[in-house]
């Protein structure tokens, strides 16, 4: 994937600013208004779900077993969860 090809936060603040008509700062504020609500829910176990747009959700993966490529040695990882 090209550099170009990913749109950063601050390059998603001006989007938002240009097509909702707002200040920077008042897109920037929106938009971590959005992501801070997203992470409290998926934090407190509740899904988010944004019609038209995604779902997010915290799963949980299983305790895993891989190898260290340099030394060659087993490793044990634990209970993941992420965010998706």
């Amino acid at each position: 994937m090209a550099k170009e090809d990913v749109m950063i936060k601050s390059q998603l603040v001006v989007e938002i600013a240009d097509r909702a008509g707002l200040t920077r700062q008042q897109a920037k504020a929106a938009l971590d208004a959005l992501i801070q609500t997203v992470e409290e829910n998926l934090i407190q176990g509740r899904r988010v779900q944004i019609t038209g747009f995604g779902t997010f959700e915290v799963r949980v993966r299983a305790p895993r077993r891989g190898v260290d490529p340099r030394t060659r040695q087993p490793l044990a990882f634990g209970v993941v969860a992420s965010a998706r």
